[in-house]
């Protein structure tokens, strides 16, 4: 193995899986955000539907 076979082992070993477990945090992360902007969304439309005959006449 030359030197530029070692440096992509190294590369490949260290930089990637950090990569990939930083991407799979971000994943997690956005899904999570986005679970609860479709809930808070959901309680408003329902807040909205329920209220409003109480106060339009």
């Amino acid at each position: 193995m030359d030197k530029f076979d070692e440096w992509m082992l190294k590369f490949a070993e260290t930089w990637l899986t950090d990569f990939a477990n930083a991407f799979g945090k971000l994943l997690k992360w956005g899904a999570i955000i986005i679970g609860t902007l479709v809930v808070i969304e959901q309680i408003t439309i329902f807040a909205i539907n329920y209220l409003r005959p109480l106060f339009v006449r």
